[in-house]
C-alpha cells in the first residue's frame, strides 16, 4: 500500500472515530450545535478556521475552549475532521 493509501485509509477512520464520539463535556455543551466552534449556530468553513487556528492550543484557555468540539479536552485534527462531517448542519428555526 503507498503511502497516500495509507494516508486516506487513517484519515477515513478518523473522521469515523470523530462522527461517532458525541460530546460529552461541559465545553462542548457550551457550543449551539456539535462542530459549531464559533457560536453562529451554523456549521460552516469559518468553523473549521476557527478550530485550525487554535489546533494544540489548550482548551482551557481564553477562546480556544469552542474549539474542542468533539470534547475530549484537546483541540486537534480529530476536532477539524468532526466539524468537517458536520458541515452545513444548522440550529433548527422555532
Amino acid at each position: 500500500m503507498n503511502r497516500n493509501a495509507m494516508f486516506c485509509v487513517a484519515a477515513a477512520f478518523a473522521g469515523l472515530l470523530s462522527f461517532l464520539w458525541m460530546p460529552r463535556t461541559a465545553q462542548a455543551a457550551e457550543v449551539a450545535i456539535a462542530g459549531d466552534a464559533d457560536g453562529d449556530c451554523r456549521v460552516d468553513a469559518l468553523d473549521l478556521i476557527h478550530i485550525r487556528n487554535r489546533l494544540m492550543q489548550d482548551p482551557s484557555s481564553g477562546d480556544h475552549r469552542t474549539a474542542d468540539v468533539n470534547g475530549d479536552g484537546k483541540i486537534n485534527v480529530l476536532d477539524l475532521i468532526y466539524a468537517r462531517n458536520r458541515l452545513s448542519t444548522a440550529c433548527s428555526q422555532f
